[in-house]
């Protein structure tokens, strides 16, 4: 695999997609999920269907106008490019999951702190956040593994330089690759996903009510 020309710059692409489309996705999907499991405002449900609606729209249908505007706007084939594509796939998800978590924490917890003297950012990140960071790291898997593997919109808005290993991996199977390279690409779009599965399970097991050391 890696003695194929591009393969380890593709590597090291993907997982730098990744890791800012974890990061923007968990930046902008943690107040936002807060937000829509705490608070009553006028046009909640709105914005619920109108996360939901981004994954209505298949990013076949979007492809052409995606890939003109990321030109017009200097972001095609860079890799904070693919990076914000990534972002919006995963949000509407992230969001959910989120916010799902959000909503399982009893207001009360807030409330019992804040009367023993905490600021509602104190009550936030002293006693909620702890509690809804299982969820968060489940939301955190999600979103890097779906950057991780995804292929079209990278295929899209990359041509050589920001192009990300599954896009590298496409392009050699058109190009007529052997069997060894299908084989040993697939089974390495595996690794880092385990990997980083392995490092995150003790959030995930914690969520799931089990103990472990």
């Amino acid at each position: 695999l890696f003695e194929v020309r591009g393969t380890w710059k593709a590597t090291q692409n993907s997982v730098v997609v990744a890791l800012i489309t974890l990061f923007l996705s968990t930046a902008i999907a943690t107040p936002t999920g807060y937000a829509i499991s705490r608070y009553l405002f006028r046009g909640r449900d709105a914005i619920r269907l109108g996360i939901l609606a981004v994954r209505a729209f298949p990013i076949v249908i979007l492809a052409i106008p995606l890939a003109t505007n990321f030109i017009r706007w200097g972001l095609h084939d860079t890799l904070w490019g693919v990076a914000l594509m990534h972002t919006a796939l995963a949000l509407p998800t992230t969001v959910l999951v989120i916010s799902s978590v959000f909503a399982s924490i009893p207001y009360e917890f807030e409330e019992a702190a804040k009367v023993f003297g905490a600021s509602p950012l104190q009550a936030f990140f002293r006693v909620i956040f702890p509690l809804v960071l299982p969820g968060i790291a489940a939301s955190a898997i999600f979103t890097f593994v779906m950057s991780w593997n995804e292929v079209f919109a990278a295929s899209i808005l990359t041509s050589t330089e920001a192009r990300t290993l599954p896009a590298e991996i496409l392009r050699g199977l058109n190009a007529g690759a052997s069997a060894r390279f299908k084989f040993a690409g697939g089974f390495f779009m595996l690794v880092p996903s385990l990997i980083f599965i392995f490092v995150i399970r003790r959030y995930l097991f914690n969520m799931w009510g089990q103990v472990t050391k």
